[in-house]
């Protein structure tokens, strides 16, 4: 090798050491830099606990119990059981009455670098006044990596496993620095509650280099599950061990996942695979599967009464650090099964009650600890010698008695009538946000039931051997009944995706839109059979898409949820629901002409689909039907 060749060699090593041992020194500050985070935020948690606690010795103030609010439950409108004969009538437009926008909750509140001037006096009553003292400032998340870049999440353990100093290498593990693992009170990048480092580290100097490392990359940010009361609020029914003409118990073997929830983490059986904690653990089943969370050592600690002190020592037993990984397991746990706000909410009441078994108390407590912690908005209270949790939601909770704090609802969960009033703790912990009603579709465990036989009367080919689910069905039935807007936001299963889409997108193969949503129309009009929810549950319950498919029987509701799902999914139009007084609709907006009613929503017109007007094809609005008040419901 001539020497030209071999010095350039030489120095190009050279160069390159001196660029790994610059690359090890920004890791090596990036990851104190983290330790430094770790322990202010696990002293920010410990002085918001310590605050919310000495004003949970306070006298809590009383409030008034109101009662629930009934959905509405009109007769079903005269369903005509003979095909029109006649064409569609010429294009008409259906006046609407009003446009409901979906509910969504309002954003978590960002904490301004001055505590006191957020959670002060200032802020109202319900927020936390802090010791004068004080002097965290926390900012708003993201903004936790030296250069403001990256994110902190999924803090667990000691470790930080979204955090890459560059773009090619393996997370980053920062081990802990005293206690335990902190407590994430954030369920999602919008809530702000990480304070800052006072000091942002000096990069280290580095060579000059022809390449230097990457700097730290900011990760993605952690996806919450799209979107979380005792089994008395209302009763559900009990749901049947198969869906109808099924041979109870007989399970059938579940088919491959699909590409996207293989790529959502679902795996081979339908739920995405659990790490396996070490340590002691405490085990707790939920929607038919075992769990597990961290077990805390030594006795667990007990009420001695319901008083303002008492709840307090009990919150301040939960705030100890050996909690803190139960919380962040609880946390792993619900966005691994990808659950909404409200299979959060269930969870944690099912782990509650494993924990104090038989003690109701200490149990609802626990569960508003862990609700809290997780950055959700939620009030204690207790009446008579119960204490009860209080969620307000981002829609209304039908069948639900509630408290009126500060002009908002608190639905009470667990929905039993108080005795002797309620009194509340009406503060607010820091960051905390609305529960959302945006039911998932979660990465349960599949539980398949016997297949049911679903044929359209109009298109014999559009046939086939529906797989429900089962977990998800018992999922559904711990949601409590809310709008039907709500019922259109899930999609179904991976069992019936694999047993139900490829037999209708074969029939609707090669077909116009109007030809395949005239197709998929009647096939839910004629493949189920019609009955009302007090014929078939003894109350009104609308139903999830996943159930349609799972009961004896359906409405109009119900039918117009499925159907609505079915033209998204496999024609990939918009819809919309029309509710009219007693009786939903749906209206789906064609790219092209379609023929018969319609609704202007927005600017686009969208032609009128009856999945309960039997035998009727698109553009026909069920006689007798007020067109003056029908109402479009926005997913």
């Amino acid at each position: 090798m001539n020497r030209p060749i071999r010095a350039a060699l030489v120095a190009a090593t050279a160069l390159l050491t001196l660029s790994q041992a610059a690359a090890q020194d920004l890791r090596s500050s990036y990851e104190e830099y983290l330790r430094q985070r770790q322990q202010e935020f696990r002293q920010y948690v410990d002085s918001r606990n310590a605050e919310y606690i000495r004003y949970m010795r306070e006298r809590w103030t009383a409030a008034d119990e109101q009662p629930a609010v009934e959905p509405e439950s009109q007769p079903a409108p005269s369903i005509p059981l003979t095909p029109p004969v006649s064409e569609p009538a010429a294009p008409r437009a259906v006046p609407v009455a009003e446009v409901v926008e979906p509910q969504a909750p309002a954003p978590a509140p960002a904490l301004e670098p001055d505590v006191a001037s957020t959670v002060g006096p200032s802020a109202g009553e319900g927020n936390l006044v802090p010791d004068a003292a004080t002097t965290l400032r926390p900012v708003p998340a993201p903004g936790l990596s030296p250069d403001g870049g990256g994110v902190v999440s999924g803090v667990s353990g000691g470790n930080v496993g979204s955090l890459r100093p560059d773009a090619g290498s393996a997370p980053v593990s920062v081990p802990g620095t005293g206690g335990d693992s902190v407590s994430a009170l954030a369920p999602d990048a919008g809530s702000s509650l990480a304070p800052a480092a006072p000091t942002k580290p000096a990069a280290p100097t580095k060579p000059a280099a022809p390449t230097k490392p990457a700097a730290p990359t900011k990760p993605a940010a952690p996806t919450k599950p799209a979107a979380p009361a005792a089994p008395s609020e209302p009763v559900r029914p009990a749901t049947p061990d198969a869906a109808p003409d099924a041979v109870a118990g007989v399970p059938v073997a579940p088919p491959s996942p699909v590409a996207d929830d293989v790529a959502a983490g679902r795996g081979e059986k339908g739920a995405a695979s659990p790490s396996k904690p070490k340590g002691p653990q405490l085990r707790f089943t939920f929607v038919g599967s075992e769990y597990s969370v961290p077990a805390v050592s030594g006795s667990k600690p007990r009420l001695r009464d319901v008083a303002e002190g008492s709840v307090a020592t009990l919150w301040e037993a939960f705030s100890a650090p050996a909690y803190r990984s139960v919380t962040e397991e609880c946390l792993r746990l619900r966005d691994e099964l990808r659950l909404d706000d409200w299979g959060y909410l269930k969870m944690l009441e099912f782990l509650a009650s494993a924990w104090y078994a038989g003690a109701e108390n200490e149990a609802v407590l626990l569960q508003t600890f862990l609700l809290a912690q997780s950055g959700y908005k939620v009030r204690i209270a207790r009446t008579g010698q119960r204490l009860v949790l209080l969620v307000p939601a981002s829609g209304m909770l039908y069948g639900y008695r509630y408290l009126e704090l500060g002009g908002e609802k608190f639905f009470v969960v667990g929905n039993r009538p108080g005795s002797g009033g309620y009194y509340v703790f009406n503060r607010a912990f820091p960051g905390e946000r609305q529960l959302a009603l945006r039911p998932s579709v979660p990465a349960l465990p599949e539980r398949s039931v016997a297949p049911r036989h679903l044929v359209s009367e109009r298109y014999p080919a559009m046939q086939a051997d529906v797989v429900v689910d089962r977990s998800l069905i018992d999922y559904y039935n711990l949601f409590p009944c809310c709008d039907v807007a709500v019922y259109q936001i899930p999609t179904v299963g991976n069992t019936v995706r694999q047993s139900l889409y490829p037999a209708l997108r074969q029939a609707i193969a090669g077909r116009s839109e109007t030809e395949a949503a005239d197709m998929l129309l009647n096939f839910v009009q004629t493949a189920f059979p019609y009955a009302t929810d007090d014929e078939q549950f003894g109350y009104e319950r609308p139903l999830f898409a996943e159930e349609t498919l799972f009961y004896p029987a359906c409405d109009c509701e119900d039918r117009a949820v499925l159907y609505a799902l079915l033209v998204r999914e496999l024609l990939g139009l918009d819809v919309v629901l029309l509710q009219y007084p007693g009786h939903v609709a749906t209206a789906v907006r064609f790219a092209g002409e379609a023929p018969g009613d319609y609704v202007v929503v927005r600017g686009k017109r969208y032609t009128v689909c009856d999945p309960t007007y039997i035998g009727a094809g698109i553009g026909r609005t069920m006689p007798d039907m007020d067109n003056a008040s029908v109402e479009v419901l926005l997913r």
